[in-house]
Order: C-alpha cells, then sequence, then structure tokens
C-alpha cells in the first residue's frame, strides 16, 4: 500500500511537471500588435534654411508645420517594419537685401509644404496591452518652395531630396496612438527668377502626431 502511494505521488508530480512545461511559453514575450494600416495627423514646428546658392542668398524659413500621415505596419513580435508617407502644410518665409538682392531689391523664400515617403523600424519595449515602439526611419522628402525677386518675378519650385530622423510611440488604446517625431532632410532644386539658380533646402523639423489603426 505504501509502495503504491508512493508511485502515486511521484506520477502525480511528472504529470503536475509535464502540464507546466506545455503550458510554457517560449520565444519572444508578447507583445502590443501594432499591424495594420493607420492615418493621423502630425503638427510640429521646422527650421529650414533656404541657400539660393547664387551671389550669397540664403534664407531661415521657421516656421509651424501641419498635416496627415498614411502608413502601414507588419509586426513580427517586438520589431515592428513600416511604410509611412506624409504632407504638411507649412507657414514660413524669410527675405534679404544683400548680395544678389542689395537694396532696392529684395529676395523672398517662402516655405509652403513639406512631405515625405520613409520605410520605418522599431522595438516595442512596452507591453501587450500598452505598447511603446521606439523606431528609426529613413527615406525621401520634398519641399516646396516659393522664390522671389521683387520687380522681377517668382518661381515656385518642388525641391527632392532625403530625410531620416527616430521617433518614439505610444498606444493609448487598442487603436490609438500618439508619437512625438525628429525628422532631418536636405533637398536641392532648380529654379529660375531672373536667373537660373540651383537652391537647396536643408532642415530639422519636431512633430506630434496621432495615429489611428483601422
Amino acid at each position: 500500500m505504501r509502495k503504491l502511494l508512493s508511485v502515486s505521488v511521484v506520477l502525480g508530480a511528472l504529470f503536475t511537471a509535464g502540464q507546466a512545461s506545455a503550458d510554457a511559453t517560449y520565444g519572444p514575450e508578447p507583445s502590443y500588435d501594432w499591424g495594420g494600416i493607420y492615418g493621423g495627423i502630425t503638427a510640429g514646428y521646422g527650421a529650414t534654411e533656404q541657400d539660393w546658392r547664387a551671389n550669397g542668398v540664403k534664407h531661415d524659413t521657421d516656421g509651424a508645420m501641419l498635416g496627415g500621415t498614411l502608413g502601414v505596419n507588419m509586426d513580427t513580435g517586438n520589431w515592428v517594419f513600416g511604410i509611412e508617407a506624409d504632407y504638411a502644410w507649412v507657414d514660413a518665409d524669410d527675405s534679404s537685401t544683400t548680395g544678389l538682392c542689395a537694396a532696392p531689391t529684395t529676395c523672398t523664400s517662402e516655405m509652403k509644404a513639406f512631405g515625405t515617403f520613409r520605410a520605418r523600424l522599431g522595438y516595442d519595449f512596452g507591453s501587450v496591452e500598452r505598447g511603446m515602439l521606439l523606431y528609426g526611419t529613413a527615406g525621401g522628402a520634398a519641399v516646396n518652395v516659393d522664390y522671389a525677386v521683387a520687380t522681377i518675378g517668382s518661381d515656385s519650385e518642388l525641391n527632392l531630396g532625403w530625410v531620416a530622423g527616430a521617433g518614439l510611440e505610444m498606444a493609448l488604446g487598442e487603436k490609438l496612438s500618439a508619437k512625438l517625431e525628429y525628422l532631418h532632410y536636405d533637398t536641392q532644386g532648380n529654379a529660375f527668377v531672373g536667373i537660373g539658380f540651383s537652391p537647396e533646402s536643408v532642415g530639422d523639423a519636431a512633430r506630434l502626431g496621432l495615429n489611428y489603426r483601422f
């Protein structure tokens, strides 16, 4: 009887251990689901140097940015891959009366729009309920600038180039998330206002965003 009881205890212990082993989770820890298509809004501030690269004309077009975002994520666990496009209206201009624009002539640069198409790679170090995605991003950028020389004319150009940056996005629930993002961009183009020149727009932008996953 005592031997049977001992065998029963051993078998019970083995069964319990087997159940615990079967229920154990191996591999990456469960994480918040960032996968799918999302859209959102962004608002921030950009500081851009407009270098006409013609007779020393440079302008600082610093101002507010307001726009929208559309993207898609592929969630592989803690690692998240994505593609994102955004467009922002910009309110920023500057003028000068030096170099090519010696008084009484005035040269003006007005930055009107900023857009990007980027890849994103991030790591989620949050929880299943509250994701926290730290990411890097890089891709192409476009900056729309109006160049003008008083009494001569103006030209609206789309300068193209690259953009790179980083951000932190935090889940606010199952579908909604907020982000803080920094971008650096360098774009170039061609313009003609009495003379032809090849302007360069180089700048930095910091912005907040609110995204909704569909």
